[in-house]
């Protein structure tokens, strides 16, 4: 999948729930949501390096962990609030996970058991740039700000829910 969609994924993840589980939560969700694309930096090795390392180690359960881990140290070293660490290597873990599970819907795939098997698996349900999934996520952006903006026209501004577009994200 496209990094819009990771992000946005990564978003509604935090919205969720689970920016409770860490101060900064959203920005690790956000970091770990994309993490697995770090191997784009292979493409300074030229076009057929790229080829062979996108969707390479990175996007393995096998490197999950560490691409947790790295993105709560990233964000933490940022950042300039503590940060609960099992709480945002958890929050990471489920972030990266996402990572994964929408790559693999897509017809390209992720060979998910490297190092131990080096087999592309695919689902094919989805592109890699898929509109109609843009579509959704932009209603979930969307529709807490329209709720908040209809809340606000018929009470006297008293009243805010108490998780602003948690059950958009859901």
């Amino acid at each position: 999948m496209d990094n819009l969609t990771h992000t946005a994924v990564g978003l509604f993840l935090s919205r969720a729930g689970l920016n409770r589980w860490s101060p900064r939560a959203t920005a690790i969700l956000l970091v770990a949501a994309n993490a697995p694309d770090i191997d784009v930096l292979s493409w300074a090795g030229g076009p057929l390096n790229y080829l062979h390392y996108h969707r390479h180690l990175t996007h393995s359960l096998f490197a999950m962990p560490f691409m947790a881990a790295a993105s709560v140290v990233l964000v933490r070293l940022i950042g300039t609030k503590p940060i609960h660490w099992v709480g945002g290597f958890c929050a990471a873990l489920i972030g990266v996970a996402s990572h994964l599970l929408l790559d693999w819907t897509n017809v390209y795939g992720i060979r998910l058991f490297l190092p131990f098997s080096a087999e592309w698996l695919r689902l094919d349900i989805t592109n890699v740039v898929d509109l109609w999934i843009w579509a959704a996520l932009l209603l979930g952006v969307l529709a807490p700000l329209l709720a908040r903006l209809v809340g606000s026209e018929i009470t006297s501004g008293a009243l805010r829910p108490k998780h602003p577009g948690r059950a958009a994200a859901i």
